[in-house]
């Protein structure tokens, strides 16, 4: 299929190898063709395509909230993560106390972007969520881990402060805007 070649000057190729049997009359394998296509470009336009119709995706995911609900969804879900932040923090070990917090919280992010549709951060939250329900088992099959935690926290955050960007800049949306 497809290989990653470093080029002496830094520059990564992505190269797109295809091969194709050569025969002669009986049907044997007398050569083969190896045809080598530098597609690195078409995986950048690519990229650059996806990371587009991701963020219109989004732009109509907050659209569909009126401006009130959206910016309180926002403040509330960062108080969220920072209480969480907070009781990870102060647990270097498994607490379940804390850790039924957390999911609780978790599930809290999660139930309301989904009731809003915000597919992209409603599913990112329940990546963390399943994890922190893992650690709740009697034997969960991971470790408690601070620095894993704190990471998967701050994606979440980098997600909901990205939302609240598209809408701010994107959309011209500041603030709770007018009830009614």
């Amino acid at each position: 299929g497809e290989i990653e070649k470093k080029m002496p000057d830094g520059r990564v190729k992505i190269l797109d190898l295809n091969w194709s049997p050569i025969t002669d009359d009986a049907n044997t394998t007398v050569r083969l063709m190896l045809c080598v296509r530098d597609v690195t470009e078409l995986r950048k336009l690519a990229s650059e395509a996806n990371k587009q119709k991701c963020e219109l995706e989004i732009i109509g995911e907050i659209l569909a909230v009126t401006q009130e609900k959206f910016h309180e969804f926002i403040t509330s879900s960062l108080k969220f993560i920072d209480e969480n932040e907070l009781l990870i923090r102060e647990n270097p070990v498994n607490n379940s106390e804390a850790l039924t917090k957390v999911v609780r919280n978790m599930h809290t992010i999660k139930g309301n972007a989904r009731t809003y549709g915000l597919r992209h951060l409603t599913n990112i939250v329940h990546q963390a969520e399943h994890t922190y329900s893992e650690l709740r088992k009697p034997s969960p099959d991971i470790a408690w881990d601070q620095a894993t935690q704190m990471d998967a926290l701050l994606s979440i955050r980098e997600m909901i402060e990205h939302y609240a960007k598209v809408n701010e800049v994107s959309l011209g949306r500041r603030g709770p805007g007018r009830r009614g």
